[in-house]
């Protein structure tokens, strides 16, 4: 007999609830509204086919509508997300935990997609549409996008929205993701994108303020996926890539700012990275001249 349990939080904008069917615990995810049907719909086929070599995602188990709203449910998994457990785990798990993560990455998968710049520059093209009011820095920000080239950001399975809030630790000590999303391009690129949203600009922890023994963790974090990175084949690259598509998720939240806190937060992370994307291609351009003498 089905018997609900209670709501569970999220950060998807859908109702996620916990019920028992006999001795099964499982999740439900339901659609907030039938606008919203779509996207959900395709979140639950990206679940259930995104393929993981270590990293995990909770089993579906079945799908269907209550009330013309699309839902789907799935297992039940005890953890804690990553973003809670960064403050307590012990520096060598936290290592151990991003190599697994990044090794679960569907790299070998990737393939080219000759469309890859068209699809970015629309995408950074509807963004200028949309926000009105450009400082100085929103307006190098859409140049220094305008004359990137995206030919290096490789086609693969993603989540699409790869924050450590939705990457979550089962008292088993595996890796779970959930809450996959649609998005404009489908790259394990973006994902580390997202992935650096937090390790850098630390955006799933900006209304807790500094800590200090979570900063240095997550500086930790960052290093050890950086390196993981530029050992792969063109990885430099690659890593100044990311950093673009991190300046781009942040300007994309433009739009949704709510608060004069976010804003000044959100600010002060698109300068970050700018900064950083300017060192690292200083840093390129030397290496290049000193490979030419």
């Amino acid at each position: 007999m089905l018997k609900f349990i209670k709501n569970l939080n999220g950060h998807s904008g859908c109702e996620i609830s916990l019920f028992k069917d006999e001795n099964k615990f499982f999740v439900r995810k339901k659609s907030s509204s039938k606008e919203y049907n779509l996207r959900l719909k395709k979140q639950f086929i990206k679940q259930s086919k995104y393929d993981l070599k270590i990293a995990k995602t909770p089993k579906i188990y079945g799908y269907g509508y209550d009330k013309d709203l699309f839902f789907f449910d799935m297992e039940y998994v005890q953890s804690i997300a990553f973003c809670e457990y960064i403050n307590t785990i012990k520096i060598t798990e936290l290592v151990d935990y991003i190599k697994m993560l990044f090794k679960s990455l569907p790299i070998n998968k990737s393939i080219k997609n000759q469309y890859v710049n068209n699809i970015f520059r629309q995408k950074i093209s509807n963004l200028n549409k949309i926000i009105f009011n450009k400082n100085t820095t929103i307006k190098y920000v859409f140049e220094l996008l305008n004359e990137t080239d995206w030919n290096g950001v490789l086609q693969s399975p993603s989540h699409g929205d790869l924050t450590l809030e939705n990457i979550m630790i089962s008292t088993d000590n595996k890796l779970y993701l959930i809450d996959f999303l649609d998005t404009f391009f489908s790259s394990w690129i973006i994902d580390l994108a997202k992935i650096f949203q937090d390790l850098e600009i630390k955006w799933s922890f900006r209304n807790i303020g500094p800590d200090t023994n979570r900063d240095l963790r997550l500086l930790i974090a960052k290093e050890t996926i950086s390196e993981m990175i530029k050992s792969l084949p063109d990885g430099e690259n690659i890593l100044l890539l990311i950093y673009k598509i991190l300046l781009l998720n942040l300007v994309r939240i433009i739009p949704y700012l709510k608060d004069k806190k976010t804003e000044i937060f959100l600010y002060s992370g698109i300068e970050n990275t700018i900064n950083i994307i300017k060192k690292m291609e200083a840093k390129n351009e030397n290496s290049y001249y000193s490979m030419c003498r």
